[in-house]
């Protein structure tokens, strides 16, 4: 493509990306890159992370200094390296006047999933090309999908929904599937993918539950980060549940960890939710259900001998907490990774979730820990705003990270139950700092360190432990 088209000719080279310049904007930012940058988290511009009930202004020194540092809003999404094969201008982005802003912020969801203004659909993402389909079934060509994902070029939405009929089904060839995965996975996966993939593996789930509350509230991470830390964010949905808030627990069984959250709540005596109605009916009765994934998400169960064989994360450890078919309103998502808390937010801010705030915690950890800092992205309808807080501006003491390591799930169940007996360490405060962002992530609290007091009562008073004495004993009445 000879030339830069539309204004900003400055921001890019016939054959390659500009070196000073953002994609969009003239500004002086490098382009981003939806991948992980090395090194610790550096301070951001901008203003602060508004909590429930507040202004959007001089949030951090209201509440006594909470965020170290924080960003403004999210300006759409970061650029793409240049394609091998193609010209280094995706046909699919468009540019704005320098200083101006970029067009395609924060609009009104549309039902293809993107974060874009229905009138720039039609220009801005790539409808399904017939080439791409199969047959009359419409069954997604992923061999040609894995061209496109090796060039370096997103998949469109209803692409990425398609595809997920294509990985979970089972005639469909592993080896185009792994392909696909490891495709993804080495170009990075956009918000847009991601609310696809959603919408797909929620299509081809057992469904919605009958009813739910107004507020419902989850606590679930990626894994994936290789601490083998005790069930921090499965033992904070249980005291968040005890303090009166409904909880939806999406969960499975240990993928990198010798415990997931499903074998915790097994050893504990915690029974799963058998199906939608089942799950409703637990979740009006006691105020907590556990929803196993494998069980509202058969389908996977075709894909889940080639993620075996791969062993490596793929897009599934992400999709995990997006996929809660409870749909709660109120999320706290842990990520391996900054760049995928990023992304994980932005898809979030186009599946209609109330509010949710998106962690990546120091030294790479998926959940927020007394270990040190921890990135915050807030998703409040479709806006962003991320921020960096430590967990002393909740009264929290440091710990190492062998403080708060695990085991297997005769020894979680050990350290759970001390948790819950009101025995202080560093776990406690692990699962009551988790516990406190989730009430002021539902506005239950509007300070940090009294929030971290609300979320310990229960522990001290033994309300927790009782409460867990109560789902536990919940099928022998």
């Amino acid at each position: 493509m000879p030339g830069t088209p539309g204004p900003g000719g400055e921001l890019r080279r016939p054959d390659r990306a500009g070196g000073k310049a953002h994609p969009w904007q003239g500004g002086a930012d490098l382009p981003r890159r939806p991948r992980a940058v090395p090194g610790p988290l550096q301070p951001a511009r901008g203003r602060a992370l508004p909590l429930p009930d507040r202004g959007r202004g001089g949030v951090a020194e209201r509440a006594h200094g909470l965020f170290l540092y924080a960003s403004g809003r999210d300006h759409g999404h970061p650029s793409h390296r240049a394609s091998p094969r193609r010209s280094p201008v995706s046909s699919r982005k468009r540019f704005d006047a320098p200083g101006g802003s970029y067009a395609g912020a924060f609009p009104v969801a549309t039902p293809g999933c993107t974060n874009r203004r229905p009138s720039d659909t039609k220009g801005d993402i790539r409808v399904t090309s017939p080439a791409i389909l199969k047959g009359a079934s419409n069954k997604l060509d992923l061999r040609k999908l894995v061209e496109h994902l090796l060039d370096g070029e997103d998949l469109s939405p209803e692409e990425a929904r398609l595809s997920m009929y294509a990985l979970t089904d089972s005639d469909e060839n592993d080896a185009l599937k792994a392909g696909f995965l490891i495709a993804l996975r080495s170009k990075g996966e956009s918000a847009d993918e991601l609310c696809g993939f959603v919408r797909g593996m929620l299509e081809l789930g057992q469904g919605p539950l009958r009813s739910r509350p107004a507020a419902l509230a989850d606590t679930c991470g990626t894994g994936g980060d290789g601490s083998r830390s005790f069930n921090i964010s499965s033992a904070a949905a249980i005291l968040v549940a005890a303090l009166g808030i409904p909880v939806a627990k999406h969960g499975n069984r240990s993928v990198s960890s010798d415990c997931g959250s499903a074998d915790l709540f097994e050893a504990l005596g915690v029974s799963f939710a058998t199906s939608p109605d089942d799950a409703t009916k637990r979740l009006e009765k006691l105020g907590f259900v556990f929803l196993f994934a494998p069980t509202f998400h058969p389908a996977t169960a075709a894909v889940a001998p080639v993620r075996r064989a791969l062993g490596v994360r793929t897009v599934f450890n992400v999709l995990g907490p997006l996929v809660n078919p409870a749909r709660p309103s109120h999320q706290l998502i842990g990520a391996f990774d900054p760049q995928v808390a990023r992304q994980m937010a932005r898809a979030l801010s186009g599946l209609g979730v109330e509010r949710a705030f998106c962690i990546h915690g120091e030294p790479g950890w998926d959940e927020a820990t007394p270990v040190g800092e921890f990135l915050c992205v807030q998703v409040q309808g479709e806006e962003i705003e991320e921020g960096v807080l430590d967990p002393r501006s909740f009264g929290v003491e440091r710990c190492k990270p062998e403080d708060l390591l695990g085991g297997d799930a005769r020894e979680n169940v050990e350290l759970c139950l001390r948790i819950f007996g009101g025995e202080k360490g560093p776990l406690f405060d692990a699962v009551a700092l988790n516990t406190a962002l989730v009430l002021l992530l539902t506005g239950k609290e509007r300070d940090p360190k009294a929030a971290f007091r609300a979320a310990s009562a229960p522990l001290e008073d033994g309300r927790a432990l009782a409460y867990l004495n109560g789902l536990v004993g919940q099928d022998r009445s």
